[in-house]
């Protein structure tokens, strides 16, 4: 399963995903006081540009519950974090298989 987690409040999560063509695809998951975020250690403290906590770009690989790697965006702004895909077995991909 490939979800996204993002501080946010369910209804932006639900039109992001909607919006993105997601539904059935990737889980949109919200964490709306940030607390999922703070908890990882992902916080970005965004207060004085944004209002407040914001989350970093990382993806997670986790199996049976237990985080397997962790993958950070060193800079804030690309998507290297997504880099972690490549080591995804095929059952986790969202694609059906032929």
């Amino acid at each position: 399963m490939i979800s996204c987690v993002s501080v946010n409040d369910p209804f932006v999560m639900d039109a992001w995903g909607k919006s993105t063509h997601a539904d059935g695809k990737i889980r949109m998951l919200a964490d709306p006081r940030g607390e999922f975020t703070i908890a990882l250690g992902m916080d970005l403290d965004c207060k004085q540009i944004l209002g407040g906590i914001r989350s970093q770009k990382y993806s997670l690989v986790i199996e049976d519950g237990k985080i397997q790697s962790i993958n950070v965006d060193p800079e804030h702004t690309g998507l290297a974090c997504l880099l972690c895909i490549k080591n995804m077995r095929a059952s986790d991909s969202p694609v059906p298989k032929r």
